[in-house]
């Protein structure tokens, strides 16, 4: 699986298939897809979308101002599908999410990374809560 995941992450921006992840492993695209969701508790390709959203994510964090730019450098072309499936992932629209990032934060804002260890999603238990006091 770790061959077919660094395929995905190095090519999440390209329309990447299954086809193209496992064409030169030796499986057969159900097998490959049974076994990899044994493995994650997710498909290939929730995968490939979760990378692809943590991109966007991330790029919208660093100051990215056109949320379109995002999508596309993210992998992505239909704005309404990109933008339902960021806000499934992660809680937020793509625009609030820019919105919450370039608000100054307060020095007194404590960011810790916590992982619940009961995930409901094997693999993306982890989350950043922000505490104020």
């Amino acid at each position: 699986m770790t061959a077919a995941q660094q395929r995905m992450e190095e090519r999440f921006q390209d329309r990447v298939t299954v086809e193209e992840v496992i064409h030169d492993l030796p499986v057969s695209r159900r097998n490959f897809i049974r076994r990899f969701k044994s493995a994650t508790g997710i498909t290939p390709i929730e995968y490939l979308q979760r990378i692809r959203i943590e991109a966007a994510k991330k790029l919208l964090e660093e100051k990215q101002d056109n949320i379109t730019g995002v999508m596309i450098q993210a992998g992505y072309e239909d704005a309404k599908a990109f933008r339902q499936l960021f806000r499934k992932i992660v809680g937020l629209s793509p625009k609030n999410t820019a919105k919450s990032t370039r608000v100054n934060p307060d020095p007194l804002t404590l960011n810790l990374f916590t992982c619940k260890p009961d995930s409901e999603e094997p693999g993306w238990g982890c989350f950043v809560k922000f505490f104020a006091y």
